[in-house]
């Protein structure tokens, strides 16, 4: 009996040992899971999420709401999900109670600059991607950049299938819950919140799905869907449903942008009184957003970039008009930027908007307009300073030197583009 018990303790030790010498990565690998949801309509979808106690997932709202089957596939092991252990509709954050027991990750807190690292299921096979953590909302949302950035611009998570997975620090300890993403950024839930709802008491999943909030997700979900596929309109009868159940920035933003896809859908197809309607109601959308999140620097860009396009729209009837939605789009692009000084898409929704303004006047007053094509060029310039394969500014600037009858300069600029692209 003695020789057993100094072997189970060996065997303790060792077991303590094995566990200390994992690096983090290893940690996280072991504890992130590939969620399986199955959902009513009988389609299924992948997520991501993590074990946060031995028998308790954390993943995001909008990946579980609305499914009829849950799973967690772990390296070794499928749980199934029992209960709903805590939520939070505002963050998108549901913490699952399962069968069995996984490797639980520590929580942590994230600071700007620091450096990340995500792990996940994009896509269904398991990835992990090192970032730095460019800033914080007000709503305590991390926003996640690429080291690069921004000279590499693109979104640091961008595959279906990455939500719900964890945001860590160097030392392997959860920062963030990665929920959105947009052009440049990715958006993390700070893990803090996740204090609070480990201490809520356990739901039974089929009553939690029948909630508003879980049902406005599973609403947004549906857009999501429709609005990957291009199919703008049932797009946007989700999102309507979902913010009618429940009102929450994402689905408006959401919302706000698949009225953009439609107004330009229209306009191309030469409705421009409905293209202006949709345009005008996505600025109603965007503006809310902003006064859910103030800092939401997202949806001043995206207000910049309406107006800009309504400016566009109506400028053949009424340039005045067109010039007061290009002051807009000016005060908009210039409030992102406060927040975000080194935001790509703003200095390129600027030189557009000076272009545009140029173009505007220039029968009337070809030294103002001068004026307006130098200005875009200076913005256009910057966004090549910022990112020097951006073949889009290159193009831009060159039309515009081309215009003002810099022919060598514009045609250096479309040779450039060229090149990036081929």
């Amino acid at each position: 009996m003695r020789y057993n018990k100094k072997f189970l303790l060996g065997l303790l030790v060792l077991g303590l040992l094995a566990a200390c010498t994992q690096t983090p990565q290893q940690r996280a690998k072991n504890a992130t899971v590939l969620m399986v949801i199955g959902n009513a309509d009988g389609t299924h979808n992948n997520g991501s999420g993590f074990f946060v106690e031995r028998d308790k997932i954390v993943t995001n709202i909008h990946v579980v709401a609305g499914a009829r089957m849950i799973s967690a596939v772990g390296i070794k092991k499928v749980y199934n999900v029992k209960k709903v252990a805590g939520y939070d509709p505002e963050r998108d954050l549901v913490i699952l109670k399962v069968s069995g027991e996984g490797e639980p990750l520590e929580l942590g807190i994230g600071e700007k600059d620091h450096t990340i690292f995500a792990t996940g299921y994009p896509g269904g096979d398991y990835e992990e991607r090192t970032g730095k953590i460019h800033s914080i909302r007000s709503d305590k949302q991390l926003r996640l950049v690429s080291p690069e950035f921004p000279r590499n611009t693109g979104n640091f998570v961008t595959a279906s299938g990455s939500s719900g997975g964890p945001i860590l620090n160097n030392k392997g300890q959860v920062v963030g819950i990665i929920v959105a993403g947009d052009e440049n950024f990715s958006f993390a839930s700070a893990a803090s919140a996740l204090n609070v709802l480990l201490d809520s008491s356990d739901k039974d999943l089929s009553d939690w799905q029948k909630e508003d909030p879980i049902r406005a997700y599973a609403a947004f979900k549906e857009g999501e869907s429709w609005r990957r596929k291009q199919q703008y309109d049932r797009a946007l009868e989700a999102y309507e449903e979902s913010i009618g159940l429940y009102d929450f920035a994402q689905a408006r933003y959401n919302l706000g942008r698949v009225k953009v896809d439609l107004g330009e859908a229209k306009s191309q197809q030469g409705n421009r009184k409905h293209a202006q309607k949709l345009y005008e109601e996505a600025i109603n959308d965007f503006s809310k957003v902003v006064t859910f999140v103030p800092d939401n620097h997202e949806a001043y860009r995206a207000l910049g970039k309406v107006n800009l396009s309504l400016g566009q729209l109506v400028a053949e009837q009424d340039k005045k008009k067109a010039c007061n939605y290009y002051i807009e789009a000016i005060r908009n692009f210039n409030k992102g930027l406060r927040i975000i000084p080194n935001d790509i898409e703003a200095f390129n929704g600027l030189g557009g908007v000076n272009l545009s303004l140029g173009q505007l006047v220039a029968e009337q007053d070809k030294e103002k307009a001068r004026n307006y094509y130098n200005e875009a060029i200076r913005y256009f310039s910057h966004v090549i300073d910022l990112d020097p394969n951006n073949a889009d500014a290159y193009r831009y600037r060159g039309a515009i030197y081309k215009g003002i009858e810099k022919q060598e300069e514009g045609e250096a600029d479309f040779q450039r583009a060229r090149e990036i692209e081929h």
